[in-house]
């Protein structure tokens, strides 16, 4: 069910993969943020956007203390692989918790850092467990609603941005169930091919 009206933002939004599916799903009566840190990640989710004729999309550049969109808002600020990044966690969640509207939801999918479970590489990677999140989240007035375990992961490496190899070793080290989803068709004709 599309929800028409809806405002999201998708918060380090990286090479869009999030974005364009919020897009996707409320239409062009909605509006999706993509916010980074990167502007040109960002131009290329809003090129890619308007392409795909989602006009709805707008891209924001972000800080590591702030996401750039109007108080009061969101209706959903969502974030994947992103909230161990926050080099001001406390900023950062006052920032987002000023962009929503009341009844607002804020998203986190995110590894998990479990010594003993956990990768090395997520060890050294995740600056925080799950139990500190929620405390660093609640401390900034929001109200933990429910957790959902994720046992698949998409991802749609960019062309020429990602190594299969060294995506391929870091999935088989954290044991993640994946789909990987690649751009064969640019590998062999060439990253400006269209349509074959």
């Amino acid at each position: 069910m599309r929800c028409r009206t809806l405002r999201a933002a998708d918060i380090g939004a990286s090479s869009g993969l999030f974005t364009y599916l919020f897009a996707q799903e409320v239409g062009p009566g909605g509006k999706v943020y993509a916010v980074d840190i990167n502007q040109v990640m960002l131009d290329n989710i809003v090129r890619r956007s308007r392409e795909l004729g989602y006009k709805h999309v707008e891209g924001r550049l972000g800080s590591a203390k702030g996401v750039p969109v109007p108080p009061g808002s969101l209706d959903v600020a969502f974030t994947s692989d992103v909230y161990h990044h926050f080099e001001f966690p406390q900023v950062m969640l006052r920032s987002i918790r000023d962009a929503l509207k009341p009844g607002g939801a804020f998203i986190v999918i995110d590894f998990e850092r479990i010594p003993g479970v956990s990768s090395p590489r997520t060890l050294e990677h995740v600056r925080a467990g799950k139990e500190v999140v929620i405390k660093e989240v609640e401390a900034e007035g929001f109200r933990f609603v429910e957790e959902r375990k994720l046992r698949n992961a998409l991802f749609s490496p960019v062309w020429g941005e990602m190594d299969l190899k060294t995506l391929a070793e870091w999935m088989l080290a954290d044991r993640v169930t994946a789909r990987l989803q690649t751009q064969l068709h640019k590998h062999i004709w060439g990253a400006e091919a269209r349509g074959v």
